[in-house]
């Protein structure tokens, strides 16, 4: 009965479809419609004021939805920025808000620790980073990386603060810390994290439609390996840094033994070895 996308998960629930015309914005509003007498069925009435419109695009905002419920309809409040499943998204899918509330929750939880020791050494400062901080700029990473050099900038910049104040490696140089602590960039985790998904979903370990992601490449050469994907094309620069997209070409220059992979484990001790040398690991982009 429902004209739209479902997503459900433990009590959420989220509608979504592509409204470019009042036929498409009034089917949306029937499925709201609908799932409002659903819920009053099996007395499990929506809370009105935990419900949030949020319209993503660059075009004027300007559709009105409403819940009726208990004989009464009541307009949804419309919000720019929603948080859901632990990432602040946005009406333009920058994610600049989560970046900078991310680099914020780290920054506070790294000054509680360096507070809460005396004595900081590397290999307790490598510990207690990797527990407790590093979850933090990580978390549903290939969702939200960041496209804007002022928000890698951010977000790497609690790590580069964080290895700063260890005291036995005052004077010394970022990249010279990261490599006495064995902590590569936050740049170089986020494509590797990129990686691993894609290679999930690729198996089916992660059940996605892949079709509605990746297209395969059809012109398999004797060059790189046999699970190639295909390019999009696009025209903004956001579109390019959209997950389907820019990981196209760090995966085809994968070579087949990693991509070949027979398990996730396999394929990231691999991918470890063939990445040893990347550019990024001690060094972002930003910095050269």
């Amino acid at each position: 009965m429902l004209n739209c996308t479902k997503k459900l998960f433990a009590d959420d629930t989220k509608l979504s479809s592509v409204n470019t015309t009042p036929e498409q914005r009034e089917e949306l509003q029937q499925s709201i419609d609908y799932m409002c007498r659903w819920t009053e069925s099996w007395l499990m009435a929506l809370n009105i004021d935990k419900c949030k419109h949020i319209e993503i695009g660059t075009k004027e905002k300007t559709s009105q939805y409403t819940l009726h419920q208990d004989g009464t309809r009541s307009v949804i409040d419309k919000t720019n920025q929603e948080k859901d499943l632990g990432v602040f998204v946005d009406d333009k899918l920058n994610f600049s808000t989560h970046v900078q509330k991310t680099a914020s929750k780290a920054n506070q939880i790294t000054g509680i620790i360096y507070r809460s020791f005396t004595y900081m050494s590397p290999a307790i400062f490598t510990t207690l980073y990797k527990a407790l901080i590093r979850p933090h700029l990580e978390y549903a990473s290939t969702t939200w990386s960041p496209l804007y050099v002022k928000d890698k900038i951010s977000i790497g910049g609690v790590q580069r603060r964080a290895t700063k104040r260890i005291p036995t490696l005052e004077g010394k140089t970022y990249t010279e810390r990261l490599k006495i602590l064995g902590l590569p960039t936050l740049e170089y985790r986020r494509e590797r994290a990129d990686m691993i998904q894609v290679y999930k979903i690729i198996n089916n370990i992660d059940i996605l439609n892949r079709d509605n992601l990746f297209t395969q490449n059809p012109y398999v050469s004797t060059r790189g390996h046999s699970k190639k994907l295909y390019k999009r094309p696009f025209r903004k620069q956001l579109t390019a840094n959209f997950f389907s997209n820019r990981i196209i070409q760090p995966w085809n220059s994968l070579p087949e033994e990693v991509v070949s992979a027979p398990s996730v484990n396999s394929f990231k001790n691999r991918l470890n070895e063939f990445w040893k040398n990347h550019p990024r690991k001690f060094k972002p982009s930003f910095m050269q």
